[in-house]
């Protein structure tokens, strides 16, 4: 199988590592090809982006949507109503994250939210543990299987209002 991943090597290994597949794989940096014609991306088993708010990135999902190249769309962790709504860096550029997916498929950290197949009725939703939130169990901070961590963290980009 082949892949054509939009965002750069680094960023893929840390968010999703290589979903269990070997490295050569997949071919990383696929963004440098938005000009491509259809029959480049037609090589390819299925185009995956983490970033779905860079506008090439966006540019070429959908246009792998228009041409029937399957497309897959990795979230970064868990979703959160805030970051995809009350982003000022989102409002800013006029995204609502997530809302549409322009993707045939969805991997996202944790269980899939119905509100989102809701919105995306044309998307397969699937859940997966982005590698950072894998912890060693030689780790001094491995956690208990079937513990539930609760935390404030916000994102940087909110304040009070």
């Amino acid at each position: 199988m082949k892949f054509l991943v939009l965002d750069p090597l680094e960023t893929f290994q840390k968010i999703a590592g290589f979903l269990g597949a070997q490295r050569e794989d997949y071919e990383f940096d696929g963004q440098v090809y938005y000009k491509n014609s259809a029959v480049f991306f037609e090589k390819y088993d299925a185009v995956i982006c983490i970033h779905t708010v860079e506008p090439l990135n966006s540019y070429i999902l959908n246009k792998c949507l228009f041409l029937n190249v399957k497309t897959m769309v990795v979230f970064d962790g868990v979703y959160e109503w805030d970051n995809a709504y009350k982003n000022p860096k989102h409002i800013q550029a006029g995204i609502k994250l997530y809302d549409p997916i322009s993707s045939d498929m969805a991997l996202i950290g944790g269980e899939p939210i119905n509100y989102l197949s809701h919105i995306n009725p044309g998307v397969t939703f699937h859940s997966y543990r982005p590698t950072r939130m894998i912890i060693s169990k030689n780790s001094r901070n491995a956690v208990a299987e079937g513990t539930l961590l609760l935390t404030t963290a916000k994102t940087p980009y909110f304040d009070l209002k």
